[in-house]
């Protein structure tokens, strides 16, 4: 089961809907929206944190989770308790385990880490909310 302990959060307001446990991406102007990935570009886009309460447009402020313990969205494979995790890319959706969710990172891509799993779960089909608890910074 999924836990929290939260170390430090803040507010920002919303440039888009956001969606609860999922990785928000500062934006230039201050804001935050949902993390797509990392960029093609070589800024490198990194999240900044975990949404702790979900927005249906922009403007309202969200709670991000900066560090410490998590609740954050699983993408659909398998995750175990220790591994390193980085973000998926895609459009965030409720319907989607993309945008936004985390997947267990593997040799090739552990430049991209953001946390750490300290809980499991299962594979799953896409459109399986599931939730781990993710230690972040790394």
């Amino acid at each position: 089961m999924a836990y929290e302990i939260p170390i430090l959060s803040d507010s920002f307001p919303s440039t888009a809907a956001v969606i609860q446990y999922r990785l928000v991406v500062l934006t230039s102007g201050g804001g935050v929206k949902p993390s797509t990935g990392l960029s093609t570009g070589t800024a490198a886009v990194r999240p900044l944190g975990v949404a702790q309460d979900k927005t249906t447009g922009s403007g309202r402020n969200v709670p991000v989770m900066t560090f410490g313990v998590s609740k954050v969205a699983a993408s659909t494979g398998a995750i175990k308790k220790g591994q390193y995790l980085r973000q998926t890319t895609g459009a965030a959706s409720t319907a989607t385990n993309l945008g936004g969710t985390v997947k267990a990172a593997t040799a090739q891509s552990a430049f991209y880490v953001i946390g750490q799993a300290m809980t499991s779960c299962a594979a799953a089909a896409a459109g399986s909310q599931r939730f781990i608890s993710m230690k972040f910074p790394v």
